[in-house]
């Protein structure tokens, strides 16, 4: 057993008075007018300093060292409305501004972008807390400024919860169909539990479908366990609610009515599908040592095919993050078998491999062993195959594999009989993968 510190959260409903809703917007307002401030002072610095003289190097340095942002006291002044929000309020929005720029110079993300207020998704961190800022026994929630909101939650604490959870930050938001959230972050020791043994009875392969999700090695799918894919199930619902959103008049109550019922039901649509990718993992990890999946750019597939609407209605990615996460925890080793392994060509027989295969060849026959093969059945078959090679050639911890250096100085040790190194860098699978076939 091995102690860590990792983070959980918890995610419950608000309900708070008119008067807590007026805070709360009050709060929203502030963060967004804040976090525009700041960027249109950045922007307009470097038009009017930056850009007369982008060549000279020298004075475009000096220039950035010259340059001062507003600070949160000097903003204040100059606003008088700001004082009634929280400090915190304003020194997330900061730190958010920060690691925009920081992401968009790393490469990660796109340049930074103001707020709308007409996208309705408003939020806003708390960081220095109360100590009974999380009430769970009265239900109610403590922030600063503002009296105790009264939260619901039916069930109870999660089994991670314990005395040695320690509160982090407090994120309130509130979406799209009007509902106020808030986000408990905690800090807490997380104890991996012992890698299981690993057997091919115990092993599975999924292989990703844009209909039924995935088509996994005993050749079930997910529909055999209860996907729907939702925005297809509520087309209908969807279309109608558009077309009554799109012949409102702008800025009227009417409009605002037509969003809200709008949003109402998208947001059903996400926490359906939410809701059975948490239990789908969950049945997954608690009946298999070994899982072995696919590692897909479907952003890229979305645009070469007709039904990309399946494609993006099955969140995958979130799917196989979620599955890795719980893999840890459980004991459970989640492999993802690299991107351009053939796993759809090669027989599962024989490993003869078919390179004139055509994405609308949906069977096949082996023209070495004869074998009659069905194109996905096949894949997830040779995903798990793949996927025990991997996991029974590279030595294995807490569900994650062992870096290029690691698998190289190990397999020399074993060649010798020496023994294998404990402490080895950890990394992710594809790493491992591109290891294991040097």
């Amino acid at each position: 057993m091995e102690e860590k510190l990792i983070n959980r959260a918890i995610k419950i409903r608000l309900y708070p008075t008119l008067e807590q809703q007026t805070f709360l917007n009050k709060s929203f307002g502030c963060a967004r007018f804040f976090y525009n401030f700041l960027l249109n002072e950045r922007l307009t610095f470097y038009k009017n300093e930056i850009e007369p003289i982008k060549e000279n190097k020298e004075l475009k340095s000096e220039k950035y060292k010259q340059f001062k942002p507003t600070t949160k006291k000097q903003f204040k002044e100059q606003f008088e409305f700001v004082k009634e929000c929280s400090d915190d309020c304003l020194n997330s929005t900061e730190r958010n501004l920060h690691s925009a720029f920081s992401n968009f110079f790393k490469g990660t993300t796109k340049f930074p972008k103001f707020h709308s207020k007409k996208l309705h998704r408003d939020s806003y961190k708390e960081c220095h807390l109360k100590v009974n800022a999380f009430d769970f026994h009265n239900r109610k929630l403590n922030i600063s400024k503002c009296t105790p909101i009264i939260f619901r939650r039916r069930q109870n604490l999660p089994k991670w919860y314990s005395n040695k959870c320690t509160l982090k930050s407090i994120t309130v938001s509130k979406n799209p169909a009007g509902e106020y959230w808030a986000s408990l972050l905690f800090e807490l020791p997380m104890f991996y539990s012992n890698q299981k043994p690993v057997s091919e009875n115990q092993s599975i392969g999924l292989d990703w479908s844009p209909a039924d999700f995935y088509i996994n090695s005993d050749n079930k799918s997910g529909k055999d366990y209860g996907y729907v894919p939702q925005k297809q199930a509520h087309h209908k619902q969807l279309t109608k609610l558009q077309r009554k959103l799109a012949r409102k008049i702008n800025g009227s109550s009417n409009r605002n009515k037509a969003r809200i019922k709008l949003a109402k039901l998208e947001q059903h649509i996400a926490n359906s599908r939410k809701w059975w990718l948490e239990n789908e993992v969950l049945r997954l990890v608690r009946n298999y040592s070994l899982i072995g999946i696919e590692d897909l750019n479907l952003t890229g597939i979305a645009k070469f095919l007709r039904n990309a609407k399946n494609v993006n209605d099955c969140a995958y990615y979130t799917f196989t993050e979620k599955l890795i996460t719980k893999g840890e925890e459980t004991g459970t080793a989640v492999i993802k078998v690299g991107r351009y392994f053939p796993s759809s060509q090669i027989c599962n027989c024989c490993g003869y491999q078919n390179h004139n295969l055509k994405l609308a060849d949906r069977t096949w026959t082996c023209p070495n062993c004869g074998t009659n093969l069905i194109r996905d059945l096949n894949a997830s078959i040779n995903i798990r195959n793949e996927a025990i090679r991997l996991a029974s050639n590279v030595p294995m911890r807490h569900g994650k594999l062992m870096s290029v250096e690691g698998v190289e100085n190990t397999l020399a040790l074993q060649a010798l009989d020496i023994g294998v190194p404990v402490e080895a860098e950890r990394v992710n699978c594809e790493t491992t993968h591109k290891a294991a076939i040097l």
